[in-house]
């Protein structure tokens, strides 16, 4: 663990306001992060989904979590793209 905290702030544009709600749902268990050395804080104003991380890690650990995210992102994305052809 390191003193230098490495953060990094991520926008995502959606089609609504809806649409970012349900992605911060989905990834919203990755606000729960425990300790000091890494916090995760995401959510959405209007049709942007909003992330902050802020690592003591170092920048692998950083790098890895924003990994992680987008990755729940594209997942969340996909999962209400197929919802949406369906109805």
């Amino acid at each position: 663990m390191t003193d230098r905290v490495q953060e990094a702030y991520v926008v995502i544009m959606c089609d609504g306001a809806g649409e970012a709600e349900s992605i911060v749902s989905a990834i919203s268990p990755d606000n729960i992060v425990p300790g000091d050395d890494l916090i995760v804080d995401t959510w959405n104003e209007d049709r942007e989904v909003r992330c902050v991380v802020s690592c003591r890690r170092g920048l692998r650990s950083l790098i890895s979590t924003l990994d992680d995210i987008l990755l729940s992102v594209k997942i969340a994305d996909n999962t209400l793209q197929s919802i949406q052809k369906d109805v």
